[in-house]
């Protein structure tokens, strides 16, 4: 019920074998397990817990933009794993200043992750984990139909008719070894994390808008090829 919490244990896990939803907040250092086919939302406005995620095959688990504060939306919770025909979604915000962060350190995905017009860091990833995710992206992207069957998709990008937006990634690096930015959507992040932002097409580094610099970056780029 609304206004409640669940608190995840030390070393619990927390199996969900119906569909629903949880309106209160979760925290702690507990799992939570969805194995079965069905539908499960976590709707509270608080949604911080350590432990993983596994969604199993048919599984669907949503994180709604359930956002009172006017301002960005962090879930921090722990390593997602997504079984094929699995899915997790988070809905669309309301507003671009009111979009939600996924904050997680790995992500093992055999479905599909739908970021809508959301953001993600994928903390520690480091240049293996922006292979992995670009490919994600590849196979959500399916040729700019944002259909793909698994991966990470985008269906705010599916509907944007103007084919203006799409889900950039890259890792938190200068090309130096040193941090590109301090913080992303106001969290702290390191030069290992990867980051992947619901944005336009050509924002090279993904700061939500297009610009000089993007245009020197894709000239330099296409010089180096």
């Amino acid at each position: 019920p609304a206004g409640s919490a669940m608190i995840l244990g030390q070393s619990s896990n927390l199996t969900i074998t119906r569909t629903g939803e949880f309106d209160g907040s979760v925290t702690g250092n507990g799992s939570i397990t969805l194995p079965n086919a069905g539908t499960f939302t976590l709707g509270g406005t608080t949604v911080e817990y350590t432990g993983s995620t596994n969604i199993g095959s048919g599984a669907i688990l949503n994180l709604p933009a359930n956002n009172i504060s006017g301002n960005i939306v962090t879930r921090m919770i722990g390593a997602v794993t997504i079984a094929s025909n699995g899915k997790l979604n988070l809905a669309p915000a309301t507003s671009h200043a009111t979009r939600q962060l996924l904050v997680i350190p790995s992500l093992t995905n055999n479905g599909l992750v739908d970021l809508a017009d959301n953001d993600m860091i994928v903390q520690g990833a480091g240049p293996a984990g922006l292979a992995n995710l670009t490919n994600q992206i590849a196979q959500g992207h399916a040729g700019g139909t944002w259909q793909g069957g698994t991966g990470i998709t985008s269906t705010m990008a599916a509907a944007n008719t103007n084919h203006l937006t799409t889900l950039g990634v890259i890792q938190n690096d200068n090309g130096s070894g040193t941090a590109l930015y301090a913080t992303f959507d106001g969290t702290p992040v390191a030069d290992a994390d990867v980051l992947t932002k619901y944005s336009y097409y050509g924002d090279t580094n993904l700061d939500g808008q297009i610009d000089g610099s993007d245009y020197t970056r894709i000239d330099n780029g296409a010089l180096l090829h």
